[in-house]
């Protein structure tokens, strides 16, 4: 994954959310919405309740024209990174 995409997204993220989209415990699908790992049991009991709160909500970008994403990317990290 290029250095321009980690940025990109990271300013699309929260630094917490960011953190979790890294370590692949939640993804993006082509129309931004949220997915979260399918094994949440085996996490903290913390880490699954902000996985449980996250799942299936939308990412917005304040301007979408200069943030603009590419499905490949979002492609490769649901999955190589994404712990689905």
């Amino acid at each position: 994954m290029s250095s321009c995409l980690v940025w990109c997204y990271s300013r699309l993220l929260k630094p917490l959310y960011d953190r979790l989209f890294d370590r692949g415990f939640i993804t993006l699908e082509d129309d931004l919405k949220v997915r979260t790992a399918s094994k949440k049991e085996e996490f903290s009991l913390p880490l699954q309740k902000i996985l449980n709160d996250l799942e299936r909500l939308e990412v917005k970008a304040a301007s979408p024209q200069k943030h603009k994403l590419e499905n490949s990317y979002l492609e490769y990290h649901r999955d190589v990174i994404f712990m689905g």
